[in-house]
């Protein structure tokens, strides 16, 4: 088909081949979406947020006009080149590893973007008001730890590291300082929670840790510290604890010292040290 609308329609190009282009633009951006959703750090991301709502706001079309302007011209083009060359048709397939390709500049530009928001999101990782001589919540779940630093009114929305999408979980946080009683640890530094390795994979690896760091006097007079490192860093603090928890110098729970284990061993993976 080649109808000409008007004297501004571009010569040689059908209404077909646009229409042809703006439904592969449009499935392109779709499905590049949905592939790198649990990437996903900012709601003003590069790519349309889908979801319940489907596109939201003004911002999230223009989006996705952009994307599919992008993404439909080469079909346009292959289209158009074809009615002169029919080896313009070897071109298609060279749409696939365009497609990976735009998926892993999405993934590693939200990677980066995941530490930066995961350092916001740590301010809320602190007690607001917390008696040390009570014990942590006999939990692995850091939601339940942020409840009790907060009176049970955790901002999960803004405590999550990015990444729990990913890990799983309630907050993409490890905790294993379930059923500790701070105040009776004096002379030991105590690793209570860290990010995920799945929230934070090298190489953007920066990660938070929350460890109990106790006072040179009574020992209420503690504190409870954040900590950032890349994952060398968390593996000494993993491999700390569990030394600590062989000798009994600090009563992790069984469920704890297994998540140690599993994520030292990810890392060590990751590092290539196993």
């Amino acid at each position: 088909m080649n109808i000409r609308c008007s004297k501004w329609w571009p010569k040689g190009f059908s209404i077909g081949s646009v229409a042809l282009g703006v439904c592969f633009g449009l499935a392109f951006t779709v499905l590049l979406s949905q592939a790198t959703e649990e990437w996903r750090v900012y709601g003003n991301d590069i790519l349309p947020r889908y979801g319940s709502g489907s596109v939201l706001d003004t911002g999230d079309y223009f989006k996705l006009f952009v994307w599919i302007l992008i993404s439909g011209l080469p079909i346009v083009a292959i289209v158009h080149s074809a009615r002169k060359k029919r080896l313009a048709w070897l071109a298609l397939p060279l749409l696939l590893p365009a497609f990976w390709f735009c998926r892993w500049a999405v993934i590693d530009s939200r990677l980066k973007d995941c530490i930066q928001s995961c350092a916001n999101h740590s301010m809320w990782w602190t007690p607001i008001e917390f008696d040390y001589s009570e014990p942590l919540p006999a939990s692995t779940e850091f939601a339940d730890l942020l409840a009790a630093f907060s009176n049970g009114r955790p901002r999960l929305n803004g405590a999550r590291c990015p990444g729990y999408r990913r890990a799983d979980t309630k907050t993409g946080v490890v905790f294993v300082g379930g059923g500790l009683q701070l105040d009776q640890l004096s002379g030991h530094t105590v690793l209570l929670a860290f990010c995920s390795v799945i929230s934070h994979p090298p190489p953007r690896d920066i990660q938070r840790a929350v460890v109990w760091l106790p006072g040179t006097g009574k020992p209420e007079d503690g504190n409870i510290l954040k900590e950032s490192g890349d994952t060398s860093h968390i593996v000494a603090l993993l491999e700390q604890a569990l030394a600590q928890a062989s000798s009994g110098k600090v009563p992790y729970s069984d469920e704890a010292q297994g998540l140690l284990r599993n994520e030292l061993k990810a890392r060590k993976q990751e590092l290539g040290e196993e």
